[in-house]
C-alpha cells in the first residue's frame, strides 16, 4: 500500500496532497493533509489537539488555532458541516473524531489490513505569487507536489551515489558494461530533474476560503502593517532615582492604551498571519502616516476610534456615519445615505444589556495608498469583536464568497450584524455584500 485510501466517497492521496471524487481533484495544504491522515489512522477514535500538534507540527511552536483552521479547511474540501457532521465530529474539550468510513483504495491488496502509515514530513510550502492580471478571478493557493523520490529539492540519485556505485563495480564488470550502467544512471537523474521541473511549475488551484479572502496579505513577502486604534490617557506616573531607588518623583504622563475589542481583532489577524508564516508590524493609528501605508498591505482595526479607518473607508459604498453630537452611529449605503437601518443609539445601549451591533469588513485596493487594505471595525465593542472573528473563520468567509457574481473583481465589503448580550457578541450574520 502506497498510502492512498478512501474517506467515504473521496479518494485521498497523501503523497501529492490531493483528494478526488467523481474525477474532480482538489489539493490540500501539506499540514491540512497530515491532519486528515492522522484522523483517518485513528478513525472512530477521539484524536486530541495535543496529539495533532505533536505528530503534525512536531518541534514547531504553534497554537490550537492552526488546528481549528485545518479542520475547517478539511470540512470545506470534503463538503462537511460542523453542525451536522458526516465526516469529522468535534468533541468539546477533547479533540476530533473521524466518523466517516475509511478504507484502502481499490488499487491496494484486498487482503491488506486497513492501517494507514504516517505521512512523512513534507517540505515547508512556499506561498505562490498571486495572479495580478485584471481578468483573474481566482487567487493561487499553496501546493506542494514534490515527487516522492525527491528530497530537499535534489534528485534522489546524486553524483556521490553514482561515484560509489561505479567504484564498487570496477572489479566485477567489463568496462563497456560499467559505462552503460553509468549512462543509464545519469539519464535517470536527468529524467527526474525534468519531471521535478514540470511538476513544480505554477498552476492555478482551488484556494481555501481563508487564503482566497486574504489573498496578497498571505502571499506577498513584505510585512503586513496592522494599524490599531490608540487611546491617549493622562495618568500620573512615577520615576525612581537611579542612585537611590527609594527616592521617586510623581510626573504627569500621556501613555497610550488599546481597547480590548480592538486588541482581540488584531490578535485574530496576527494568528492567521502567523499560521501562514507571514511577517507583520503592529503600529498605533496616532503615529501611522501615509508613507507607512504606502509600503504595503495594511489591516485597519477599529472604526470611530481609528482616524485612518474613517479616512480610507470614505471611498467605499458602505462606510461609517455618525450624527453631529455622536449620539447615533451607523454604517450607511452611499446609494441610499438617508437609510439608517444599520445604526445604534449610544444612549439606549448604556441602558440595556442586550442590543444589535453592526460591523464593516472590507478588502480592496485603497486609492489613497495604492496598496491592498483590509478594514475590520464595528460601531461599538460587540461589532468589532464579531468582525475579528469573521475574518479568521473559514466557514464565515466561504459564506461571503459563495454568492460572488461572475465577472466580479477581487474587492469586497460586507456589513455584518450580531446580537450582543452582556458585552459578548453572538453568531455573526451578513446583512449586505458588495463586490467589485
Amino acid at each position: 500500500m502506497q498510502g492512498d485510501f478512501r474517506v467515504n466517497e473521496w479518494l485521498v492521496q497523501p503523497q501529492i496532497n490531493a483528494i478526488e471524487k467523481d474525477g474532480k481533484q482538489r489539493h490540500l495544504e501539506p499540514k491540512v493533509m497530515q491532519v486528515l491522515v492522522q484522523l483517518s489512522m485513528h478513525a472512530n477514535e477521539v484524536v486530541t489537539k495535543e496529539h495533532l500538534l505533536k505528530t503534525v507540527w512536531r518541534d514547531l511552536f504553534v497554537g490550537d488555532d492552526v488546528i481549528v483552521r485545518c479542520i475547517s479547511e478539511i470540512r470545506y474540501a470534503l463538503g462537511d458541516k460542523s453542525k451536522s457532521p458526516r465526516i469529522i465530529q468535534t468533541i468539546p474539550k477533547a479533540g476530533y473524531r473521524l466518523i466517516a468510513n475509511v478504507a484502502l483504495s481499490s488499487q491496494e491488496s484486498q487482503n491488506a489490513p486497513v492501517v494507514l502509515p504516517p505521512v512523512p514530513e513534507p517540505p515547508v510550502p512556499i506561498p505562490m505569487e498571486p495572479d495580478r492580471s485584471a481578468d483573474s478571478q481566482i487567487l493561487e493557493g499553496e501546493l506542494d507536489l514534490t515527487p516522492p523520490l525527491l528530497q530537499d529539492g535534489f534528485p534522489a540519485v546524486t553524483s556521490s551515489d553514482l561515484a560509489a556505485a561505479y567504484s564498487a563495480s570496477q572489479s566485477e564488470i567489463p568496462l563497456l558494461r560499467r559505462f552503460r550502467s553509468m549512462l543509464l544512471a545519469v539519464s535517470a537523474s536527468l529524467l527526474l530533474v525534468v519531471v521535478y521541473l514540470l511538476v513544480r511549475s505554477p498552476r492555478p488551484i482551488h484556494a481555501s476560503p481563508i487564503s482566497l479572502f486574504w489573498g496578497s496579505f498571505v502571499n506577498e513577502d513584505n510585512p503586513v502593517l496592522i494599524c490599531i486604534a490608540d487611546q491617549p490617557q493622562n495618568l500620573p506616573g512615577r520615576l525612581r532615582d537611579a542612585v537611590d531607588p527609594e527616592r521617586s518623583a510623581d510626573i504627569q504622563t500621556g501613555p497610550l492604551s488599546v481597547t480590548m475589542e480592538d486588541l482581540n481583532a488584531s490578535m485574530m489577524a496576527v494568528k492567521l498571519l502567523q499560521s501562514y508564516k507571514r511577517n507583520y508590524t503592529l503600529k498605533a493609528e496616532g503615529v501611522t502616516n501615509l508613507n507607512d501605508l504606502r509600503q504595503g498591505q495594511t489591516v485597519f482595526v477599529g472604526a470611530f476610534d481609528n482616524a485612518w479607518t474613517l479616512r480610507i473607508s470614505k471611498q467605499l459604498r458602505f462606510h461609517f456615519w455618525n450624527s453631529p453630537d455622536m449620539s447615533q452611529l451607523a454604517i450607511v449605503d452611499a446609494s441610499a445615505p438617508a437609510n439608517l437601518h444599520w445604526s445604534i443609539d449610544r444612549d439606549k445601549i448604556g441602558k440595556s444589556d442586550s442590543y444589535t451591533d453592526y460591523a464593516l469588513v472590507g478588502r480592496f485596493t485603497s486609492r489613497d495608498t495604492g496598496q491592498p487594505a483590509l478594514i475590520v471595525g464595528g460601531l461599538t465593542t460587540g461589532g468589532t469583536l464579531a468582525a475579528g472573528e469573521f475574518i479568521s473563520e473559514g466557514n464565515n468567509l466561504h459564506r461571503l464568497q459563495e454568492n460572488a457574481p461572475a465577472g466580479s473583481g477581487k474587492s469586497v465589503e460586507a456589513v455584518l450584524s450580531t446580537h450582543v448580550i452582556d458585552g459578548q457578541p453572538g453568531p455573526v450574520r451578513i446583512e449586505a455584500v458588495y463586490y467589485w
